[in-house]
This record gives structure tokens, sequence and C-alpha cells, in this order.
């Protein structure tokens, strides 16, 4: 299903995670977001990763080359956000960033304190062949920590090899 694009909340971020795509004054942070017309492509594949300030791991299906290293396993927070260093918290409440402090390399689109409830998923899913794959998590559904119910929310980021 097709998100509803009129929900104030709603997004679907195709990110393509390249050095250089700064203006000049914040050259050398690193990667950033570049927004990119893409069709929207729903996560398949339903993570086990659930509650309140979750944490979990999945393994990305390609190198991912982020700040000049190579990673093939993505720590994922029911918070809205992944990182490609191992986490030891959920991180709920979320920071000015860059920031020397945990988490570090966080890939962020969503990052706010958020439930994974009955109602709500990790989706994870690949498409495309070999040299041209993108990886896919989706967080559909959640909700923030001090709203009851659920409603359509989804945020989506996608890594590309």
């Amino acid at each position: 299903m097709a998100p509803n694009m009129s929900h104030p909340m709603a997004d679907a971020i195709a990110a393509r995670l390249t050095q250089g795509a700064l203006p000049a004054e914040l050259q050398g942070f690193g990667p950033a977001e570049v927004a990119a017309a893409a069709a929207f492509v729903a996560g398949t594949t339903k993570l086990a990763l659930t509650g309140d300030d979750a944490i979990g791991s999945v393994a990305i299906p390609f190198k991912f080359p982020y700040f000049g290293s190579n990673f093939s396993t993505l720590y994922l927070s029911t918070n809205g956000f992944a990182s490609v260093t191992s986490l030891s918290s959920s991180y709920f409440a979320n920071g000015t960033i860059p920031t020397t402090t945990a988490p570090n390399g966080g890939l962020m689109p969503f990052w706010d304190d958020l439930v994974v409830d009955s109602n709500a998923g990790i989706y994870t899913a690949t498409t495309g062949t070999t040299g041209n794959r993108s990886f896919i998590v989706e967080w559909r559904n959640v909700r923030p920590y001090a709203q009851s119910s659920s409603s359509e929310r989804i945020m989506r980021l996608t890594m590309r090899s």
C-alpha cells in the first residue's frame, strides 16, 4: 500500500548518501541526505524488532561505503534511526549532530522517541542487481512515545551500492 503523503508526518525519502553533496561551508562533515525522485518501494520483510527503545541488527546485502569504510551490518533502533556502528542503547532523545558522543555512524531519517507497537513494524527490502542494488529500511506506522495510538507514518531509508 502506498503511503498517504497528505499526512503531515508521512514521508518517503530515497536518500543517496554521497560525499560532496553539502554546501562548501559544511564539507568535511561527511555524507549527506540527498532527496531523490524515486518510486516508493515498500519494505517486504518485517523484522522482529518491536516495542519501545529496542535495538537490533540486520545484514546489508552489499558493502556499504560510509566515511571511508565499508560496512555489512546495519544496527537499527525502534526510535527511527540506523547506525553502521554497534548500538549500546536505543537513544530515544535526539540531539545535535554531528557530535562526538553516541550514537555515531548514524543515518537518522526519523529520529525521535518512538514505539513500534502491534500496528507498526520495521521492514526491509532489497532491489536491483549486483553493482546497482538498493537496501531499504522502512519504519511503518510507528508512533511517538507520548501518543496512544498509531496512524499512518512511513519513513524510509534507502542505501545504494
